[in-house]
């Protein structure tokens, strides 16, 4: 596991092999709980049918990505772990949509909208980091996950690449 991925220094080691971070320390729980808020908040201030129809999708979607990184963090099994961050993504995924939809729609500025989809895909790259730690902690595991976060982390590499 990667120091940058935790956010405090508590940690308690099982073994000598094994460290046990808690769930609040982790760097992508944190940040998407973080996100969670901060569109909870906006959603708040726009009228009824807005609030109640695309707010409502918002909110769930941004909820969805610390409620799957947790749920993930609490399986014992790898392939649920990873599976849970990849479902975590698409949650962040559906969140961009819709911040993006948020923003045509004038319910949020131009600038809380490039803040929100710069935080976004910073938890995304920041899921599929996590979970190439883990994978790289576990190299007897060699599920369907497994391909997916490589050739994700593999294509955010060429593109962040580029961008330099």
């Amino acid at each position: 596991m990667e120091v940058t991925l935790c956010a405090g220094s508590d940690t308690m080691a099982w073994n000598e092999h094994e460290v046990y971070m808690p769930l609040e320390t982790l760097r992508v729980y944190v940040r998407a709980q973080e996100i969670a808020a901060i569109i909870y908040t906006a959603v708040q201030g726009w009228g009824p049918f807005d609030r109640d129809t695309l707010g409502r999708q918002l909110t769930r979607s941004a909820d969805s990505i610390a409620s799957n990184i947790a749920e993930g963090y609490g399986r014992s099994g790898i392939g649920d772990q990873l599976q849970h961050l990849l479902i975590a993504d698409g949650s962040a995924q559906e969140c961009k949509a819709q911040i993006q939809l948020a923003e045509k729609r004038n319910l949020i500025s131009i600038e809380k909208a490039a803040n929100l989809l710069k935080l976004t895909r910073g938890l995304s790259m920041g899921l599929m980091a996590y979970g190439a730690s883990i994978l790289a902690s576990h190299p007897e595991y060699n599920g369907r996950a497994r391909a997916i976060i490589e050739r994700r982390n593999a294509w955010l590499k060429r593109r962040n690449k580029g961008k330099r």
